[in-house]
Order: structure tokens, then sequence, then C-alpha cells
């Protein structure tokens, strides 16, 4: 805005440009939201055991489905529709389930529960609210059909 102000004058720093499209904030829609399922939903690329986030955008953008779209964009449009699944690149599965139940213990019991239903209630958010953080990470993801 200075810049403007000393380049072009008062009236023009403070009139207001139109700002460029943010790819983070396209909303995925109608034909669009069913390629990209479909694509999310069949076999991966040859060479690949699963769909990154980052494929389907390519895949959508080479089959000329849409111009341009961000990973973001693409992760909001999924979230609701498959369940993504953390995979880890390094530790065997068991460790990681350790992990798991070792956060859940610190961070939502770790203090002494009345009944099982309460337990069963607040591990149910945890579970949703970990699930969140874990996806917002950015780690990959596997369509469930």
């Amino acid at each position: 805005m200075r810049q403007r102000l000393v380049t072009e004058g008062c009236e023009a720093a403070l009139d207001h440009r139109p700002q460029p499209p943010r790819l983070d904030k396209i909303k995925i829609k109608g034909n669009v939201e069913q390629k990209l399922l479909e694509l999310a939903c069949s076999e991966p690329p040859r060479g690949r055991c699963h769909w990154t986030l980052q494929l389907l955008v390519d895949e959508l953008v080479v089959l000329g489905v849409v111009d341009t779209l961000s990973t973001v964009t693409v992760w909001q449009a999924l979230k609701n529709k498959i369940e993504f699944h953390y995979t880890p690149k390094h530790g065997s599965w068991l460790n990681m389930a350790e992990t798991e139940i070792n956060i859940m213990n610190s961070q939502c019991l770790n203090r002494r529960v009345d009944n099982q239903s309460r337990i069963a209630t607040e591990v149910a958010a945890w579970e949703k609210k970990r699930a969140h953080v874990i996806a917002l990470r950015g780690v990959t993801s596997r369509a469930i059909k």
C-alpha cells in the first residue's frame, strides 16, 4: 500500500485491487467432485500402491477436469467422503498402535472416569479430533470403497 501511495498517489492506494483467486479457497462440486471420488476409489497409477492428494490433483489436471487445484481443496472435498489412513514410512504397525494408545492415554484418559459410557464418548471425540489433526499434516491417504 505504501508503494502504491508513493508511485500512484492517494486515490490509487485507497482503491482496492481485485485479488487473484486463491487455489485453496476453490470449492469442488458437481461433476468435478464425482470425478474426484471415482478417481480416489480407483486403482492408483502404475508403480504406486495408493493415491496421494498430489497424485489426485495431478490426475484431475491431466484429464482436463480442472485447470488448477490445490491439495488442500482436494482434501476438503474428500474428508467427509473417504477414510484417511496414516501410513508410516518407518516402524511396524504394532509400534504405531502402541504410540497412538499412549497418546490417547496421556491426552484423553489421564484422569479417573466414573463410567464406561463416558469413556466411550470421550475416546470417540478424541479419535475424531486426532484423525483431523493427522489429516491436516498432509499424510498420504487411501480411498476406502
